[in-house]
């Protein structure tokens, strides 16, 4: 009898999905795809020194390499020491690249966004630097970030205080910890 019914309701099943007047339709995927355009990464501004044809300021794509700044300099001089230097380098918005003579001995680099003082550039210091500050998360280092992409570089210490979310409180705390344009 147990047999009987589920081989009954099995048969209605499978006859009424043969049925013409049946028809599964699929509803569309939602998108996964962001709601507007993703803005492109804006130029880089880069300054090229040391044993160079054209020592200057330099704009570059988005996404160039120490390579690309240097072919942008004339190429290097006759007196350039490229063993010194990783060519394959990624360029950041602001960076100064200094093409070192043969014989010449390079200062142990600083991490970028960090002064020789060990404070941190404001102007320079991606998310992940800005956080290492008291009382700086990752809203707050995202507000300095989008501060200098849309005010321009910060022009004094001080001026900091103009980001949402740091208030005189913040700002004594790391005061001293960071620094504006100060060349490494």
């Amino acid at each position: 009898m147990r047999f009987a019914l589920v081989a009954t309701v099995l048969i209605l099943t499978l006859t009424a999905c043969h049925s013409p007047s049946l028809v599964i339709t699929a509803a569309p995927l939602p998108s996964t795809s962001p709601t507007g355009p993703t803005p492109a990464p804006g130029p880089l501004h880069v300054s090229v020194d040391g044993a160079v044809q054209q020592p200057g300021d330099y704009v570059l794509p988005a996404g160039s390499l120490l390579d690309d700044a240097l072919r942008a300099a004339g190429g290097p001089t006759d007196e350039a020491d490229l063993v010194q230097i990783n060519l394959a380098q990624d360029l950041q918005d602001g960076q100064r690249v200094h093409v070192p003579r043969s014989g010449e001995v390079l200062p142990t680099p600083t991490p970028y966004g960090l002064s020789a003082g060990g404070r941190i550039d404001v102007n320079l210091a991606d998310a992940a630097l800005l956080q290492t500050l008291p009382k700086v998360g990752p809203t707050t280092a995202q507000r300095i970030i989008e501060y200098r992409e849309t005010q321009g570089a910060f022009e004094t210490v001080d001026q900091i205080q103009e980001v949402k979310g740091i208030g005189p409180a913040t700002f004594e705390g790391i005061k001293d910890l960071i620094a504006v344009d100060e060349a490494p």
